[in-house]
């Protein structure tokens, strides 16, 4: 088959996806008849989210199948890897001592899935993150001085591109940030033209000795003569720091344009010559290497041993530096309602909510009682907009928009898993966080617009993922743009001691085969999870059965968290249930929050939330 292995591949993994999706809507299925009417819709919304990714892989078989046809396979040298492994010499060679273990791989693991956690281990070991702070104290002194009049101007049309700008000149900076430090390098450069000024009113720079010599000529005559330098040194700055991030936006985009149609015409003779695709990257960097050596007088037997085709990755993140705090609460051991009615209160310029389902009576009328006096906006999911249905609401189409946040005076937000409902703030097990922050505003405000205009599970990539406020470590992620499956994973492959979780509804093969790989290298891996959410789709048997410790939980009512404590020291939560609805087809935010306080306070949930679901047992 022509490229008929790339199809064969392609149409393998469509199966296993139509696979998951089926067994994802059965196991729904089974939980109808045994939960509430609330819940019932819950289930319902996300069935019929499921079945419109079901249709959709159904219409990309057909895609995928017309586009196999027969022709000669091409020949290859490749050495193939063989099919079969010993899984037993390669966990008995690490865990001598662990027969047990060795005994419940040999019997419960699927050939397929032993493969698969070897596969994860070893990809598992990987350079970790280097975290780059640049806790500039310029930028906060800017802030601190034109922060309040920065974001009243950030929407004027003239700085109508700025942010594109920024993004695209690869710039860590907001606009409004950006706007502050403008104004505040443009006082300055108005003082320094001051004295640049005064300077040249009575003196004179001379090429030859004494340099620095008086001015010897009428007053107001000199004066008319240097009184520009007071306004060209100040229109001079602001004008560099306004165009800068376009001018470096070109310079990338002049790069690409000179570069592209070498590498275009490079790569397509090297494919033209039929060699192993896997070898053309290597072959470009010969050749780069030899070119290098004939245009100079290095020599080539110094870089013996020194060159590799395998690059490490290696990734570098810059946390933007802001001031804030950060409230915490467990429902319904604290008071969830009372905290969320006081936060709301507090608005004094615009209230903005994206919450999956409002159904408390206090929340409704403090929202109606703040619509009187200020802009409210209310994004809420289609199938509860009933319940709260008004002309500043507005609802998604399809999918789940299962957010539960809440934007107040573009500086402020709550977040977490606690719908505002009666069993969210008093029956349920929920967290409910409240933070100040105007970075972490401004990311849920862009998401917050693109729903309100109608873009819902879809939408432009968050622009400031990590945030450090007062020295705790945030990362900030909505999905499905963002991947977050893909987040929680990357964070849970960091894990060196232990790993505690707390889920609603836990599907997703991907992030238990982290666990299962996790728990081979010995740490400590303990979780919770909703007792009407499992069934034999979810992965709390597959967990189980391979020696990971999980309860069902026992709480009569939910237990609604979406938790995970790594190393007692960073902490996962939002509204992202680890499931491929959650991660694929629902509207949802995710908080990485790296503090061991907050996580300390977490482990206490987690504590109390295992002991009531031993006690059950």
């Amino acid at each position: 088959m022509k490229e008929g292995g790339n199809f064969i591949g392609a149409l393998k993994d469509n199966f296993s996806k139509i696979k998951k999706i089926t067994r994802e809507i059965s196991s729904l299925s089974e939980n109808i008849g045994t939960s509430n009417k609330d819940e019932n819709r819950f289930i319902s919304s996300q069935i019929s989210s499921l079945k419109v990714s079901l249709r959709e892989a159904n219409d990309k078989t057909l895609e995928i199948l017309d586009k196999i046809y027969l022709a000669k396979p091409l020949n290859s040298n490749a050495q193939k890897t063989p099919l079969k492994k010993d899984l037993k010499k390669e966990v008995s060679h690490k865990h001598k001592s662990s027969s047990k273990i060795l005994r419940l791989l040999r019997k419960k693991i699927p050939e397929l899935e032993r493969k698969t956690i070897k596969r994860l281990r070893k990809k598992g070991k990987e350079t970790k993150e280097e975290k780059v702070k640049e806790a500039s104290k310029y930028v906060w002194i800017a802030n601190k001085v034109f922060s309040n009049f920065s974001m009243s101007i950030v929407d004027n049309r003239i700085f109508r591109n700025l942010k594109r700008d920024l993004i695209k000149a690869n710039l860590q900076f907001i606009p409004s940030n950006y706007i502050s430090v403008i104004l505040f390098t443009t006082l300055l450069s108005l003082i320094g033209g001051f004295f640049t000024f005064l300077f040249f009113l009575f003196f004179n720079i001379s090429p030859m000795l004494p340099i620095i010599i008086p001015v010897n000529e009428n007053l107001l005559g000199r004066f008319l003569k240097v009184f520009w330098v007071l306004f060209a040194i100040p229109i001079g700055t602001f004008l560099m720091m306004y165009f800068y991030p376009w001018l470096e936006k070109k310079s990338i985009e002049n790069i690409i344009d000179q570069e592209l149609p070498f590498a275009t015409i490079h790569m397509s003779a090297i494919a033209g010559s039929m060699i192993d695709p896997s070898k053309i990257f290597s072959i470009i960097i010969l050749i780069t290497i030899m070119t290098s050596f004939y245009f100079s007088d290095f020599d080539l037997n110094t870089l013996t041993g020194l060159i590799t085709l395998e690059p490490k990755e290696q990734t570098i993140n810059t946390y933007v530096q802001d001031n804030g705090d950060i409230q915490t609460y467990f429902c319904p051991r604290d008071d969830c309602e009372t905290a969320l009615t006081s936060f709301i209160d507090s608005a004094e310029q615009s209230i903005d909510c994206a919450l999956f389902d409002i159904g408390l009576e206090s929340v409704q009328n403090k929202l109606l009682e703040k619509e009187k006096t200020i802009p409210v906006r209310i994004v809420t999911d289609n199938d509860y907009l009933k319940k709260f249905n008004h002309s500043f609401v507005k609802a998604d189409k399809w999918g789940l928009m299962h957010n539960k946040f809440c934007i107040i005076d573009k500086n402020k937000i709550s977040t977490g898993s606690m719908n505002p409902t009666n069993n969210g703030a008093h029956k349920n097990n929920n967290n409910l966080l409240l933070i100040s922050s105007k970075v972490l505003a401004s990311n849920y405000q862009d998401e917050f617009d693109e729903m309100w205009n109608g873009t819902f599970k879809k939408g432009n990539k968050i622009l400031n993922p990590s945030i450090s406020i007062n020295n705790i470590d945030i990362k900030n992620y909505f999905c499905p743009e963002d991947k977050c499956a893909d987040r929680v994973k990357e964070e849970l492959k960091k894990a060196e001691r232990s790993i505690y979780f707390m889920t609603f509804s836990f599907t997703h093969e991907g992030i238990a085969n982290i666990l299962l790989m996790k728990n081979l290298d010995n740490l400590t891996i303990n979780g919770v999870m909703e007792t009407r959410q499992i069934s034999e789709y979810s992965q709390f048997e597959r967990l189980n059965n391979n020696g990971i410790e999980v309860f069902k939980d026992g709480n009569k009512n939910n237990m609604h968290h979406k938790v995970f404590i790594i190393d007692e020291k960073t902490v996962i939560t939002g509204s992202f249930n680890p499931t491929g609805g959650g991660d694929s087809n629902n509207d949802e935010n995710i908080l990485i929050i790296e503090d061991e306080e907050i996580a300390g306070l977490f482990i206490n949930e987690f504590n109390y939330v295992q002991e009531e679901a031993v006690k059950t047992e």
